[in-house]
């Protein structure tokens, strides 16, 4: 009798929409290598988009979206390859997301300008309080 081969198990993907309802911008700058004969300068700086989702993720809607700046584009042979993950579900969603430099720039500018308004975030369906998220949008009108 022929055994019947299992497949991999298909990842369900959660779609939200996020109306925006405050942005935060951080800047820091400090001196790397301060003892040797060149220090440099050393900069990070991120976005924290703050939101409310369209409908509830496990009981919760409100969701923290910390973006920041990742200087190295190769992210390596992971798979399925993601752009950031959750990391916290209660008291409320948190994501954590790295984007190239030039896009983070773009992301960036809108914030800073106020027009950082909807944002789109498509995970993994969470387990033990954490998930994968594949892709994220930001825009100044809603993403359909």
């Amino acid at each position: 009798m022929a055994q019947n081969k299992r497949g991999r198990p298909r990842v369900e993907h959660l779609i939200r929409a996020i109306e925006v309802r405050s942005v935060h911008v951080h800047m820091s700058m400090s001196v790397e290598d301060a003892k040797s004969l060149s220090p440099r300068h050393s900069g990070r700086a991120w976005i924290e988009v703050r939101g409310l989702f369209d409908e509830p993720v496990k009981a919760q809607t409100e969701v923290f979206i910390s973006v920041h700046e990742e200087l190295d584009e190769n992210f390596g042979t992971v798979r399925p390859a993601v752009v950031g993950h959750v990391v916290q579900m209660r008291p409320e969603c948190r994501v954590v997301v790295g984007i190239p430099t030039r896009d983070f720039d773009r992301a960036w500018t809108l914030a800073a300008g106020g027009r950082l308004t909807h944002a789109w975030l498509s995970m993994a369906v969470p387990h033990y309080n954490s998930a994968a998220v594949p892709s994220v949008s930001f825009a100044n009108e809603p993403i359909e």
